[in-house]
């Protein structure tokens, strides 16, 4: 549920309250709207699970409900988010990048794509691994945004097999996605193969700092 902390009748945060103690079975993620400059401890209000203040970005709302659709099953944490002070220079990617995004989720999906339109770039998608071996045997591309569970075949196995068939000039640039972060991981995807690695939800800051690691992006020496 969004809610708009001023509302008539009865705010957002006395209307978070009313739901969580009539329907207290229901796992419900609430996000509270807020003005700028209204003085509200989110903090200390278990009712609410993420807090953004007025004018909130798309992307931002997009970040938040990423966030707590992942953690659905887990406890939850609160998130907050106040306006970008400046937004997202996409100038930083002057070569247009063929991309290709292995993602079985369709909401993430969505998200990866809608994240790389405002960084000024296009993608392919591929839904497993078995998809994305067809896809480069169609076309070569410069990035794989690859997911490391996806069905039929996932996203390591995907890497090992392009790594050992394609040769050297056909070799993308592969960053790893996970939504299961944990210490060490960065480490075991480099050494299978990938050269680097996001976890999910992925923010587009992130996001656009991987882009810029890739070979591509760096000044060629003449």
């Amino acid at each position: 549920a969004i809610l708009d902390m001023q509302m008539p009748g009865m705010d957002g945060r006395n209307l978070a309250h009313h739901i969580r103690e009539t329907h207290n079975d229901l796992t419900l993620p609430i996000v509270l709207l807020t003005s700028l400059g209204l003085h509200f401890e989110a903090k200390d209000d278990r009712t609410i699970n993420a807090h953004l203040v007025k004018p909130a970005k798309q992307a931002q709302l997009y970040d938040a409900l990423l966030q707590l659709l992942h953690n659905e099953t887990q406890p939850r944490h609160l998130i907050t988010a106040v306006p970008y002070k400046k937004s997202i220079n996409t100038e930083r990617f002057p070569l247009p990048l063929r991309v290709l995004l292995a993602e079985d989720n369709l909401i993430n999906q969505k998200v990866a794509l809608r994240m790389l339109e405002r960084l000024g770039l296009r993608a392919d998608v591929a839904a497993n691994g078995y998809e994305v071996l067809e896809s480069l045997k169609r076309q070569s591309y410069d990035v794989i945004l690859m997911d490391i569970q996806m069905p039929e075949m996932d996203g390591v196995t995907a890497t090992d097999h392009i790594r050992i068939t394609l040769p050297p000039e056909r070799q993308p640039y592969i960053i790893a996605l996970t939504a299961n972060a944990l210490s060490g991981d960065r480490e075991k995807y480099l050494d299978v193969g990938m050269d680097d690695y996001l976890s999910k939800p992925v923010r587009i800051e992130k996001l656009q700092e991987a882009l810029n690691n890739c070979p591509l992006m760096k000044p060629q020496n003449p």
